[in-house]
């Protein structure tokens, strides 16, 4: 998915929040290629991100409230870098990405 494909699904997904699922659409990227996606402070509440390829995306400040995410994704927050496992595959410590078998 390229950058303009999701920013025009971000915008929808916006609206649909804002309004309360009124107007726009909420956003469904399930199974989506965000691989190194810029999801700072993206609003993905209620965003369906089953199967979705979160690996390297960066997702500082995004609202994931009652987001549908992959199986088996962790965030951790609170410590020095944000740390999110995804997919129990990979890890994103910060700027950094690692497979978890690696880390």
């Amino acid at each position: 998915m390229n950058s303009d494909e999701l920013r025009k699904i971000l915008d929808e997904h916006k609206v649909w929040v804002e309004s309360l699922g009124e107007d726009g659409s909420k956003a469904d990227l399930c199974r989506a290629n965000l691989r190194e996606a810029d999801l700072r402070g993206a609003d993905l509440y209620g965003a369906d991100l089953r199967g979705a390829n979160l690996y390297g995306a960066n997702l500082r400040g995004a609202n994931l409230y009652g987001a549908n995410l992959p199986e088996f994704t962790f965030m951790i927050i609170g410590e020095t870098y944000p740390i999110t496992i995804t997919n129990g595959e990979y890890l994103r410590a910060g700027c950094q990405h690692h497979s978890v078998e690696k880390w």
